[in-house]
């Protein structure tokens, strides 16, 4: 009787020398257990293989995850991250840990997280409509000659304020520990259905953050920006700002799933990846 194997896909730069010799890898512990169909990096989309592969390794870091999130729009296949990156907070496994729980993946038994993604449209001057979709943010940049910016902020069609500053972020809770956090914004569970609006170096002591329910609607209107001024999904852009009438940024009816390493939770990812809630180095009693 013909075994069925586990079809994959991945997503390695092999010009990379170590991700090159971590899919050696993961080829010889694989072999007889799954079968390989493509090395899917650099392709914009993998939506082909929906029904096809049963899940997608991504061997590099937070950007090749980010990368495989975008590719992966709407195939409906889990990712499993292998960090070859220097933080690697979305890549929870390291080869070591694949290999230890291959057989278990391999046959089906995972838990798969699904993370939340957020869509952008911006309408510009012209009537021209671009759409992006992000997993962890939409950052609006205030760029050269880097003069503060100003912002029209709404949701669900409600003034809310006008910023002056550097730009603005929005972010999903995934997000919410990457441009978020070092621009001063709170860790969002995963759980959460939310998304944060956090302000670049406003203009303003009482401008803080602000987390609101992922279903509802936000609007920016940019009223005063710089020549090269922006809008980034991922950190990608995606329009001149210069250009752009408005902005809307909602909850994308997507997910992005990404299996789980069964020996860590999200907090003790928080804490080892981002020393979070460390205790201070006390003076040793004596």
């Amino acid at each position: 009787m013909k075994v069925l194997l586990m079809k994959l896909i991945y997503f390695a730069d092999i010009k990379r020398k170590e991700s090159a010799e971590a899919v050696e890898v993961f080829r010889k512990f694989a072999e007889g257990k799954a079968e390989i169909l493509e090395n899917c990096f650099g392709r914009k989309n993998c939506a082909d293989f929906a029904g096809i592969a049963d899940i997608a390794v991504v061997i590099g870091g937070d950007g090749s995850i980010l990368h495989a999130a975008h590719s992966l729009l709407g195939a409906g296949i889990p990712a499993a991250g292998i960090n070859m990156g220097r933080l690697g907070f979305l890549a929870e496994f390291s080869l070591e840990h694949l290999e230890k729980h291959f057989d278990q993946i391999f046959k089906g038994r995972f838990a798969v997280e699904k993370k939340q993604l957020i869509n952008c449209e911006t309408v510009k001057k012209d009537g021209t409509v671009e759409t992006a979709c992000a997993l962890n943010d939409i950052a609006i940049n205030s760029g050269r000659p880097f003069n503060t910016i100003e912002m029209e902020i709404e949701v669900n069609s409600s003034p809310v304020t006008s910023c002056v500053g550097d730009g603005i972020v929005v972010c999903t809770p995934t997000g919410s520990t990457a441009y978020n956090l070092s621009a001063g914004g709170p860790i969002i569970s995963n759980d959460v259905e939310a998304v944060c609006i956090t302000p670049l170096n406003p203009h303003s002591l009482s401008f803080r953050p602000v987390v609101v329910d992922s279903r509802k609607v936000i609007h920016i209107y940019p009223l005063s920006v710089n020549e090269g001024s922006s809008v980034n999904a991922d950190g990608q852009n995606i329009a001149e700002l210069n250009d752009v009438e408005s902005i809307k940024i909602e909850k994308s009816p997507q997910n992005f799933e990404i299996i789980s390493n069964p020996d860590k939770t999200e907090w003790d990812v928080l804490a080892y990846k981002l020393k979070w809630a460390q205790k201070p180095h006390y003076k040793e009693k004596g």
